[in-house]
């Protein structure tokens, strides 16, 4: 048993349905904001709220979701008040802040409290949908695309583990859910993208410069939620002018240059940390930019699919869930692949992923963080599936109606 289902009382399991039902009522109102009306939503909410749970309840007995020891000092916040996290990154901090208002209303209970992860991490996908809608255009998105966008969000692996595990994983994904909605709105700058860039820098420093550098080129570079050719030209020029911001920001935040030989040495001395793991990546000698770039792709295909053994030999079936996860991902993007144009269509869309997923990759030093700090980049790919089957299903009846049609003739 883990180490905060120990107290787990008779009281607690009494309550527990109650608990379920305020996060259904909840999950139901939000979705009055960030999703297209539909009785699917309702449907949905309960049914996924009770699969989730019957999931914690299955994990309390047999343990299938993999045990992080950082949730040790989250499930001491979580349950103590008082604890001292003076000695602590200030995300901890911001993590207690937050979270202290669920902790209470879950009467320090570990249990009750991810119930209400749960919810921030559901509020999180669902905002990542309104985020989709404000890129789209309501007039290009429809049911269809939204029930198969939440159906793949629900079954996705790290969902489940981080909506039942009491990190600040769900807290991130909600805070940069809350920026991506203001990135795509009409109006460049807005309360929502503001607010999500403040929450991103309480919950992930490392991120929030990536998404500052996001800001800027959509604010100077992007105009009705594309990036043209001329844009790319532009950002090509500024691109010193842009590299220096978000050094200074790196250098500010991270205390790490944006350089190979600082990234190098950055990444060689973590993964002698995380060395007995045997879950590091290799080491790197990045003297050059160009020696980084040789690297990259090798980092990136590593980055998606972790654990599986790219860069390094690793028992990759030891996490069940974390091998199913990469196999996921290799099937959204094999879904993706089918039709690239289909992807040109959302290039801008396409290309926040990849501002993301390149810096995070050259970032990463440790397998298992890999598969974390992947969660919040890689359900931007659910929607742009959604898109993408909605499509060929729909091309599909349409055919078949052709072909039906042309038999009676």
């Amino acid at each position: 048993m883990k180490y905060y289902y120990e107290n787990i009382g008779a009281v607690e399991i009494l309550i527990a349905p109650t608990y379920l039902a305020v996060v259904i009522m909840f999950l139901y109102l939000i979705s009055k904001k960030t999703l297209l009306n539909d009785p699917f939503n309702l449907i949905y909410f309960i049914s996924i709220s009770f699969l989730y749970t019957t999931i914690l309840l299955v994990d309390v007995v047999t343990n299938i979701i993999p045990f992080f020891p950082d949730t040790i000092l989250y499930t001491n916040i979580i349950t103590d008040y008082n604890f001292d996290i003076s000695n602590q990154p200030s995300e901890i901090f911001y993590f207690k802040l937050f979270a202290t208002f669920f902790s209470w209303i879950s009467l320090g209970s570990p249990f009750l409290y991810l119930f209400f992860n749960f919810l921030v991490n559901q509020i999180g996908i669902l905002l990542y949908w309104k985020s989709w809608t404000n890129f789209r255009g309501e007039r290009s998105v429809n049911i269809i695309q939204q029930r198969i966008y939440l159906i793949i969000s629900a079954l996705y692996p790290l969902s489940v583990v981080y909506s039942l595990t009491p990190l600040r994983e769900s807290y991130f994904l909600c805070a940069f859910g809350l920026f991506l909605v203001g990135l795509t709105s009409k109006k460049k700058f807005n309360i929502s993208i503001f607010v999500g860039l403040m929450l991103i820098y309480f919950f992930r420093k490392e991120i929030f410069f990536l998404s500052f550098a996001l800001f800027l080129i959509n604010v100077f570079f992007v105009r009705d939620k594309k990036i043209s050719l001329k844009s790319l030209g532009a950002i090509g020029i500024m691109t010193p002018l842009l590299f220096s911001i978000i050094n200074l920001l790196s250098i500010k935040i991270l205390n790490i240059p944006i350089s190979p030989i600082a990234l190098s040495t950055f990444r060689n001395y973590q993964r002698i940390v995380y060395f007995e793991s045997g879950m590091v990546y290799p080491v790197v000698d990045w003297n050059t930019w160009w020696s980084m770039f040789v690297d990259l792709p090798g980092l990136v295909i590593q980055f998606t699919v972790a654990p599986l053994p790219i860069l390094v030999e690793i028992d990759y079936l030891n996490s069940t869930i974390y091998f199913l996860d990469a196999i996921f991902i290799i099937f959204l993007i094999a879904i993706i692949l089918s039709n690239i144009k289909l992807i040109w269509e959302n290039i801008t869309w396409v290309s926040i992923m990849l501002l993301l997923l390149i810096p995070s990759s050259i970032f990463e030093y440790y397998i298992t963080g890999a598969v974390r700090h992947r969660y919040f980049i890689f359900l931007m790919i659910i929607p742009l599936v959604a898109y993408v089957l909605e499509k060929l299903v729909t091309r599909r009846i349409k055919n078949d109606r052709n072909l039906f049609l042309n038999s009676l003739n």
